[in-house]
């Protein structure tokens, strides 16, 4: 997910989770998120996303990294 730094922090970020949350109710949902992008990283963690432990290269630059979360 990707939002235009002028729409950061308004919300729009957690709306958008929100709402793949609800249309994915009754399912584990999973998302990978880039090594080091600690800000989103701090806005899956506060919509109940944790760290699964499990990474990955970054398709688009394997010398990056990207973990999974997932929440219940």
């Amino acid at each position: 997910m990707w939002t235009d730094p002028a729409a950061r922090s308004t919300g729009v970020g957690r709306a958008l989770v929100d709402e793949v949350v609800a249309w994915a109710t009754g399912e584990s949902v999973q998302l990978w998120v880039t090594q080091g992008n600690s800000a989103a990283q701090r806005l899956y963690e506060s919509c109940g996303f944790v760290l699964t432990g499990d990474y990955q290269p970054l398709p688009s630059d394997p010398c990056k990294d990207e973990v999974r979360m997932r929440r219940a």
